[in-house]
């Protein structure tokens, strides 16, 4: 489902509250719970979504700061090997008894493992140069989605606008779509500045 996909949904869900709440006390019960049940399920195809996209965005791999490289906290053999055959040649490595390899391979992981534990923290590194960009935001959009009350609805709206996002029966279920859209739309914006960030810059000429 797109981003238009999905707000075609929310506006659905709207024109279904509207449709509920209009002549509300004058419609048949079997219509009210129809038009309710129409509601509802729209509801739930919104939510169904944007948990979607959630944890969609949380799959991904965690990304690497500049100038770091994510790597396992226990060496592969492969790695091991490796370091064995940078040390001593490949040639050497291919005529060493097996047995003298682990106990070189089991070295070199134990280095690795020392090396670990000195290596420093992203948190620990220094801030960054004035006029650098952090990489996200995160007060990005705390504004974007507001929770206002009406005679008989809670909205859900952008920002000051009077455009409604969604219409709700009780504040809870309003500002609990309301953080929803909102994690939804910095997960977006994240996912923008991380491609913004991997971009190539041009050069002038």
């Amino acid at each position: 489902m797109t981003a238009d996909d999905l707000m075609r949904l929310i506006n659905r869900y709207v024109e279904a509250c509207d449709d509920l709440g209009e002549g509300l006390f004058e419609k048949p019960l079997t219509t009210t719970d129809a038009l309710h049940a129409k509601a509802t399920a729209l509801h739930g195809q919104i939510l169904d979504e944007v948990y979607r996209l959630h944890a969609l965005a949380a799959a991904q791999p965690p990304a690497a700061m500049p100038g770091w490289r994510l790597v396992p906290v226990e060496p592969t053999q492969a790695m091991c090997a490796a370091a064995v055959k940078f040390a001593n040649g490949n040639a050497v490595y291919k005529n060493v008894a097996a047995e003298a390899l682990k106990i070189e391979e089991a070295i070199y992981g134990e280095a690795y493992a020392a090396m670990l534990a000195a290596a420093p923290t992203p948190q620990a590194q220094s801030a960054p140069a004035t006029g650098a960009q952090p990489e996200f935001d995160h007060s990005i959009g705390e504004d974007r989605y507001t929770v206002t009350k009406s005679a008989f609805w809670w909205h859900v709206r952008i920002g000051d606008s009077t455009a409604n996002v969604g219409k709700f029966y009780t504040r809870h279920a309003a500002e609990d779509m309301a953080l929803k859209l909102l994690t939804a739309f910095r997960d977006g914006a994240f996912s923008q500045r991380r491609a913004d960030l991997a971009a190539p810059t041009g050069i002038a000429g």
